[in-house]
């Protein structure tokens, strides 16, 4: 008699802890200072050699889709616990992978640049190939699901390629983002975060809407390298819009960094200048501390960082930038204002398990 062969799931369990002490300057706005905290926790189970599957579920706040901070208020409130991850990933073939579901970000991120925030978790689906020096990406996402009138979609793909040269690597490879259903739309969570918006051509149902679309090309590139023991590494990251109209449609990244704060008694450091313009990325996307979480900004971020024991890290990061270098903001008393400076340091402590 034969019997069919039993698979039995291996678990991993993984997560982390992050407090974080920050203030926040505004040029003709008071100054805000506030402690947060991040924790994230979840399971991940490889059901055969070929198909695994996990769940994280992280704290929030407002269902914020870009951050799983919650700030600490209130005397000893609760924080809530929502979704983070929920996805199935089937390995195809010896070079093809299938993802479905709340996921990580199936495209190649370049460095530290934060065109698109690190902490969105797109839902959808999405195929992945690398073989030899090459990799491709092809994504559908779902931004929004609602009513015919209101939903709105991201598909796309990734081409690049990347080899070692000696003790050095080197990665270059291009985007292309085509969001849908978006011009007309208001697919916004607590505002347009910087896109530029109006009354036209608004759908009936809508007040106020993005009046451009979003067809994003990007192409970017990383080089690094061990340099006196420790990582070093350089990138840049390019995206146009392609479909906006009003010439504020290029948003660029590039910085370096040296070292890695993950051993005991290591350290690292890192630079980051970045140009954000009006229309040139989806304002629903970009990195929620740059900037003020906007679009239409530039400025640079500096980055220190030390381990003092494995898996516990202290993080300092400061940023002196401009907003509103494409459009005034409306200041009360003073009028409109272009190129309002904006600084932001933030103080983390990070635990790793």
């Amino acid at each position: 008699m034969s019997h069919a062969q039993t698979w039995v799931p291996e678990y991993a369990f993984n997560g982390d802890i992050r407090l974080r002490d920050e203030t926040i300057g505004q040029q003709f706005a008071a100054q805000r200072h506030r402690d947060r905290i991040r924790a994230r926790a979840g399971v991940t189970a490889k059901v055969h050699d070929t198909l695994r599957a996990q769940v994280e579920l992280a704290t929030a706040e407002g269902n914020d889709p870009r951050s799983m901070n919650v700030t600490l208020s209130d005397l000893n409130s609760l924080h809530d616990i929502d979704l983070n991850l929920a996805y199935v990933e089937w390995a195809a073939g010896e070079h093809w992978k299938l993802t479905a579901g709340k996921m990580r970000q199936p495209w190649v991120r370049a460095g530290q640049s934060v065109l698109i925030d690190a902490d969105i978790n797109p839902r959808g689906v999405a195929v992945n190939w690398a073989q030899r020096d090459w990799f491709a990406v092809g994504f559908h996402e779902w931004v929004r699901r609602g009513s015919a009138g209101d939903r709105g979609t991201v598909s796309g793909g990734q081409f690049g390629w990347r080899r070692a040269y000696g003790d050095a690597r080197v990665t270059l490879g291009a985007g292309y983002y085509d969001y849908a259903s978006v011009r007309g739309n208001d697919p916004f969570f607590s505002g347009s975060n910087g896109n530029t918006t109006g009354a036209a051509p608004c759908r009936s149902n809508v007040a106020a809407c993005l009046t451009q679309d979003y067809d994003i090309a990007q192409v970017f590139a990383e080089w690094s390298r061990p340099l006196a023991g420790h990582p070093l590494a350089l990138y840049v990251d390019v995206m146009n819009n392609r479909a906006a109209r009003n010439g504020r449609d290029l948003a660029w990244s590039a910085g370096a960094s040296y070292g890695k704060a993950s051993d005991a008694r290591t350290w690292e450091i890192g630079y980051l200048y970045q140009h954000v313009g009006k229309d040139a990325v989806f304002g629903q996307w970009i990195d929620s501390d740059f900037g003020d979480g906007r679009t239409d900004a530039r400025g640079s971020i500096v980055k220190l960082g030390y381990a003092p024991v494995k898996n516990w890290a202290l993080n300092v990061s400061y940023q002196f930038s401009d907003t509103n270098i494409d459009a005034p903001a409306t200041v009360a008393g003073v009028g409109p204002v272009f190129n309002r400076d904006y600084t932001r340091l933030q103080v983390d402590l990070n635990y790793r398990f």
